[in-house]
C-alpha cells in the first residue's frame, strides 16, 4: 500500500509541476517539469514569452538516506538545444519531506533566458547511476537510467 501511496503521490507531484503559474505578465516565473512534460504533455510545452522560466526535475526516495545515496551515485546531464548545463550537479536543491505522500523529494534546477516569440528549445535529461541504487520502490543502474533521455520541447507565445 505504501508503494502505491508513493507512486501515486509522485504522480501528482509531477502532473501539477508541469507547468507552474500561467498569469499574465509580470508575475512569477513559469516552471517547467521536464518528467511531467514528457509524460503528461507528450515532450511539448508553451511557454509565455515575457516570463522567466526554470526547467526542473524532480526524485524522490522512501527515505532520507535513500535519498543522500541517490545524489552520491547520479550524475544528471542536461542539455538545452545540446549545450551541455554546466555545473549540474551543484543545481540540486535542498531535499524536504513530504508529509502527505511520506516521501523525500529534491528538485534539480536551472533558468532559462528569455524566449524570444515563436522560438523553440530542447531541453534533454539524462541521469547516469556509478552504482546500484535503490530508492525504496526499484532499482536503478549502474548506467542510463532513461533510454532514450527525458525531453522537452519548450516553445515560447
Amino acid at each position: 500500500m505504501r508503494t502505491l501511496t508513493l507512486r501515486i503521490a509522485l504522480g501528482a507531484v509531477f502532473a501539477l509541476g508541469v507547468v507552474g503559474p500561467v498569469q499574465a505578465a509580470p508575475g512569477p516565473p513559469q516552471q517547467v517539469d521536464l518528467y511531467g512534460c514528457q509524460m503528461f504533455a507528450e515532450g511539448a510545452l508553451t511557454v509565455d514569452h515575457t516570463k522567466d522560466v526554470f526547467v526542473k526535475f524532480g526524485w524522490a526516495t522512501n527515505t532520507w538516506r535513500q535519498l543522500r545515496q541517490f545524489l552520491n551515485v547520479a550524475t544528471i546531464v542536461v542539455r538545452v538545444d545540446g549545450v551541455r548545463v554546466r555545473h549540474a550537479a551543484a543545481r540540486w536543491g535542498l531535499p524536504s519531506y513530504e508529509d502527505e505522500g511520506q516521501y523525500w523529494l529534491t528538485w534539480w534546477s536551472t533558468r532559462l533566458s528569455r524566449f524570444a516569440v515563436g522560438e523553440t528549445r530542447t531541453v534533454t535529461v539524462q541521469l547516469y547511476f556509478a552504482k546500484r541504487h535503490f530508492d525504496g520502490i526499484d532499482y536503478f543502474g549502474p548506467g542510463k537510467f532513461y533510454k532514450p533521455r527525458l525531453f522537452c520541447a519548450i516553445t515560447a507565445d
